[in-house]
């Protein structure tokens, strides 16, 4: 496979670095049902997840290194959810503190 692109490395960092942390805190949160006090970061966290997913859905969509086509599309459902989800989260939390009307 070779070296792992810049964009990829980045995305990796990032997501150690703030995103596994802020998972935990927000587990915390969700389990004392005290997600109001910190819904910017909920904004935050899942509308980085969904853009990071965007060039990552990209290349399986465009990469030509996959031996079927079958491959391609488990690989895409296997991470589709990582875009799905986030996105639902973004749209609750835009809706529930009135930053966009949705």
């Amino acid at each position: 496979m070779g070296t792992k692109p810049d964009w990829f490395r980045s995305i990796v960092w990032f997501e150690i670095l703030l995103q596994l942390p802020f998972f935990f805190l927000a587990t915390w949160v969700l389990r004392d049902k005290k997600e109001d006090t910190i819904a910017a970061g909920f904004i935050a966290y899942s509308a980085h997840v969904v853009t990071t997913m965007i060039p990552i859905l990209g290349t399986f969509v465009s990469s030509r290194t996959f031996k079927s086509e079958a491959q391609r599309y488990i690989l895409i459902g296997i991470y589709l959810p990582y875009l799905l989800f986030p996105l639902a989260i973004l749209f609750h939390f835009l809706q529930a503190t009135k930053c966009a009307p949705l």
